[in-house]
C-alpha cells in the first residue's frame, strides 16, 4: 500500500497539484483544510486486485463550501441505456475509457487560496513545511465544476459535439442529419459510441488529456458491465456490482443502512424488479428505522438475495431501421376535455417494430405515425 501512497504523491507532484512552502508564510486567516489518503482495493479487467491511493482534500472544512453554486453534471442511467440502443441499432462500436487524475486536467484553474498544513507523511516534507494547493484537489467542493466546465468546453470546441438538453453530459456528433457519434461523461469515466469516422475524430480527447487505455466491449462503465452480443446486440448486468455487496447484520445502525439503500438504488437501472422494494425502503426515515430496524434490514437482505439468486441481463437487439417507425400520443387534457387528471400537456413517444404488441386505451389520443 505503501509503494501506492507514493505513486500517487509522485503523479501530483509531476502535475503540479502543489507547491512546497515554509508554515510561517501562511497567511493569516487562511483556508487551511486537512489531507488524507483514501485507499481502495479494486479489480482489473483480469480479475486480479489492484490498490489504488487517492490523495484528498477535507472539503467538509471549506468555510467557503457553503457559499459555492454547483453546475457539474454526470451522465443519467437512462443515457447509457440509450447510448447502448442507439449503438446496436445502428451498429457502431462502443468503447470506454477513463481520464487519469481528471480534476488536476481541468483548464479551468484554481480562483482561490488552500493551504494544508500537515500533509501526510508519505510527502516526506520537513516538519516547517506545508502544502500551498494550486489545481482542484479531489474533494474540493468546486472541483467537479471546474472539471465540467473543461469537459463543456472540449466537446463543442475540439469535437464539434453539440450537449443535450436532457442530459448535459451527453453530446451528439451529426452530418447532414445522420449519427456519427455519441459521447457521454460520468465524472472522469467516458463511454462512446459511433463509426471508425467518429472513433479517430474523438481521438483528439487522447491528445487533450491524460488517459488510460481505451476498453473495448467487454468493458465496466460505471459498474454496468457492457458485452457484446451476437448480431451487433448488447448486453448490459451489473451482476459483479452485486456480488460486491454484502447483507447487514440485523443490528445494523441507519447509516449502514442508508449506504446500502443507496447501492440497491443504483441497481434499478438494471434490475426493475427490485424497484418497488428500493422505493418502499426510501421512505424508511431515522425515526422509523429506529422502531423497526430488524424489518427493515431484513427486507434489505431478502432483496440481496434475490438479486444474486435471479440474475438479469438487459439485451438491445439490433433491429432492422426500416422497420422501426413512431408514434406520438397525447393527453386528453391537452386536447380540451376535462377527464384528465394532468395538469399539462403531454405528448409520448414510442419507437415500435411491427412485431411489438398494440395496446388500446381510453385515456389517450393517438396523434401521428
Amino acid at each position: 500500500m505503501f509503494a501506492a501512497k507514493r505513486k500517487e504523491i509522485t503523479n501530483l507532484l509531476a502535475r503540479g497539484t502543489f507547491e512546497v512552502i515554509d508554515k510561517n508564510n501562511i497567511p493569516p486567516y487562511a483556508n487551511v483544510l486537512p489531507g488524507k489518503f483514501v485507499l481502495t482495493l479494486k479489480s482489473s479487467e483480469a480479475g486480479s486486485p489492484q490498490h489504488k491511493a487517492r490523495y484528498v482534500i477535507g472539503g467538509h472544512r471549506d468555510r467557503m463550501k457553503k457559499l459555492m453554486v454547483h453546475t457539474s453534471q454526470t451522465l443519467q442511467p437512462s443515457s447509457i441505456r440509450l447510448l447502448l440502443a442507439v449503438a446496436a441499432l445502428f451498429a457502431f462500436d462502443v468503447w470506454t475509457s477513463d481520464v487519469r487524475q481528471a480534476y488536476l486536467q481541468s483548464t479551468e484553474p484554481l480562483s482561490r487560496e488552500i493551504y494544508i498544513r500537515n500533509p501526510a507523511p508519505e510527502f516526506l516534507l520537513e516538519d516547517r513545511q506545508a502544502l500551498k494547493v494550486l489545481k482542484p484537489l479531489y474533494a474540493l467542493c468546486d472541483s467537479g465544476d471546474l472539471w465540467h466546465s473543461t469537459l463543456d468546453h472540449h466537446h463543442p470546441h475540439d469535437l464539434k459535439m453539440t450537449p443535450k438538453r436532457t442530459d448535459p453530459a451527453l453530446y451528439l456528433k451529426s452530418r447532414d442529419g445522420e449519427i456519427e457519434g455519441i459521447s457521454g461523461t460520468y465524472v472522469d469515466d467516458f463511454i462512446r459510441i459511433g463509426r471508425k469516422s467518429f472513433r479517430t475524430h474523438a481521438d483528439q480527447t487522447g491528445i487533450k488529456f491524460d488517459m488510460a487505455e481505451t476498453q473495448e466491449t467487454p468493458c465496466t462503465f460505471t459498474g454496468f458491465r457492457l458485452l457484446q452480443g451476437p448480431q451487433h446486440s448488447l448486453i448490459m448486468h451489473q451482476d459483479e456490482y452485486i456480488s460486491f455487496l454484502r447483507p447487514l447484520p440485523l443490528e445494523s445502525d441507519f447509516s449502514s443502512f442508508s449506504s446500502l439503500r443507496m447501492k440497491l438504488a443504483w441497481l434499478t437501472h438494471t434490475r426493475p424488479d427490485c424497484a418497488f422494494v428500493v422505493s418502499q425502503l426510501a421512505q424508511v426515515t431515522q425515526d422509523k428505522f429506529k422502531t423497526d430496524h430488524k424489518e427493515t434490514v431484513k427486507i434489505c437482505n431478502n432483496l440481496l438475495k434475490h438479486l444474486r439468486n435471479v440474475p438479469v441481463k438487459l439485451k438491445f437487439h439490433s433491429l432492422d431501421r426500416s422497420s422501426v417507425f413512431l408514434l406520438s400520443f397525447q393527453t386528453p387534457h391537452s386536447l380540451g376535455t376535462p377527464t384528465s387528471l394532468l395538469s399539462w400537456d403531454t405528448i409520448v413517444l414510442f419507437a415500435i417494430h411491427p412485431s411489438a404488441p398494440s395496446h388500446s386505451s381510453t385515456s389517450r389520443t393517438r396523434l401521428d405515425e
